[in-house]
């Protein structure tokens, strides 16, 4: 039978942590960290006001915003899009004479495409 070594200091410093995280009243902590924040803010609000004045200054910060910007109207445009075409296929399938329209139109443009492609 093999038997682990084990180290007893490890196991020690491991229960010790444990019992530290577990006795940490972290609403105090939150408190404390408020208040010292509190005791800070002008310091702060000047380091977060020169970020921000240095990041509008800056042309790739710029391009960053447009990209986002961008990709977000579209994102939204193409949800719109995509639940707009939905509700007009649901509708065209409960008309069989649509449907079928719809199918013939389909096989058309697969046809065309091959004929064109060759």
């Amino acid at each position: 039978m093999i038997v682990e070594k084990i180290n007893i200091e490890e196991l020690v410093k491991e229960a010790l942590l444990q019992k530290i995280w577990s006795a940490i009243n972290y609403s105090q902590l939150h408190k404390m960290i408020d208040r010292v924040l509190i005791t800070r803010e002008n310091e702060l609000n000047t380091i977060i006001t020169e970020a921000l004045d240095f990041s509008l200054k800056d042309n790739s910060f710029k391009e960053i915003i447009r990209d986002e910007f961008k990709h977000k109207i579209a994102k939204n445009l193409v949800a719109k899009l995509e639940w707009m075409v939905e509700k007009n296929v649901n509708k065209f399938r409960q008309d069989p004479a649509l449907n079928a329209k719809m199918i013939i139109a389909i096989e058309w443009i697969i046809k065309e495409s091959v004929i064109i492609n060759i």
